[in-house]
């Protein structure tokens, strides 16, 4: 009888040791276990409430931007022609205010300007027996730095990705100018005589094509032509994909319209020839009409990057 007694007496032992080590287990495993307070760790006292750390004010990052660029007309003196692939890159710095709002700032380097056309005569003068009209194509090459200032407007945080959008303006310096050049000859006329021009039906000839290099500091041609100062629009939408605390891969989409014209006419020697709707010479009692060229510059571009 006592044996027994002594025995049943051991169960409860057992049981209470069981119960403590599959709490013990279960509590690691759910990520549940007790931690040293955060009160006592930074020496605040006993029983003090946690409070998380605030969010970083500021947020910087690094992007790669390639662009397809085009020129923009506004007048008759040049038309766009077609998309031109560039390459920028950005650093962005975000004021945080809010959670969900901020001011973004920072020095985008980027190249712009697109494949445009225009016309130019040019009298035969004592070396030449005829005048002539040239259909030029330029494809531009313009690189500015950029001073961005948008207001930026975040979503809260939906599966570690918050998707944003961002408005404002930027301010660019032209840093250098470059394009490739084609001409051709469209029409014709005799340059001591005069009378009515005769169209060629020319054609763009590769084997005359040049480079016009930039020359700024020579002042040369093409240089010359380009204001150095670029007001801009910007508009955006993008999202930022968060891997480990602040760090997040930033993927955007962004147009940037400039809101001047970019050429400076008293640099044109000689002038522009105002053109048709249907991209043909204007004349006017027999001779062409010259035109100020007016014409913006725009870019849309893709961000690839990392926020910190």
């Amino acid at each position: 009888m006592t044996k027994l007694i002594h025995t049943s007496m051991k169960f409860p032992a057992v049981a209470l040791g069981l119960a403590f080590c599959l709490t013990t287990f279960w509590g690691a495993a759910s990520g549940q276990t007790q931690s040293t307070p955060d009160s006592a760790r930074s020496g605040l006292p006993a029983g003090t409430p946690y409070v998380p750390p605030a969010p970083s004010k500021y947020h910087l990052g690094l992007a790669l931007a390639p662009n397809a660029s085009f020129g923009m007309s506004r007048d008759y003196a040049n038309w766009n022609e077609g998309l031109v692939g560039q390459f920028g890159f950005r650093f962005i710095f975000d004021i945080m205010f809010t959670e969900t709002y901020a001011i973004s700032t920072g020095v985008n380097v980027f190249n712009t300007g697109g494949r445009v056309m225009r016309f130019q005569a040019t009298g035969g003068g004592v070396q030449s027996e005829l005048d002539v009209i040239e259909q030029i194509e330029l494809v531009q090459r313009l690189q500015y730095v950029e001073l961005p200032v948008t207001f930026k407007m975040r979503t809260r945080e939906i599966g570690y990705t918050t998707f944003l959008g961002e408005f404002g303006a930027g301010f660019g310096i032209n840093t250098r100018a470059e394009a490739d050049e084609r001409r051709m000859v469209t029409h014709t006329r005799d340059a001591i005589e005069g009378g009515d021009w005769a169209l060629t039906g020319a054609e763009f000839d590769e084997e005359v094509s040049r480079v016009v290099l930039d020359q700024r500091e020579n002042m040369g041609e093409y240089a010359d032509w380009i204001r150095g100062f670029r007001p801009a629009m910007i508009i955006g939408l993008g999202l930022e994909r968060r891997f480990t605390g602040s760090t997040a891969l930033h993927l955007g989409l962004t147009y940037n319209m400039g809101l001047n014209s970019i050429y400076r006419n008293e640099e044109f020697h000689p002038e522009p020839v105002r053109s048709t709707d249907d991209r043909l010479p204007r004349f006017f009692d027999g001779d062409t009409e010259a035109v100020d060229m007016k014409g913006k510059s725009s870019a849309l571009s893709l961000s690839v990057g990392l926020m910190f």
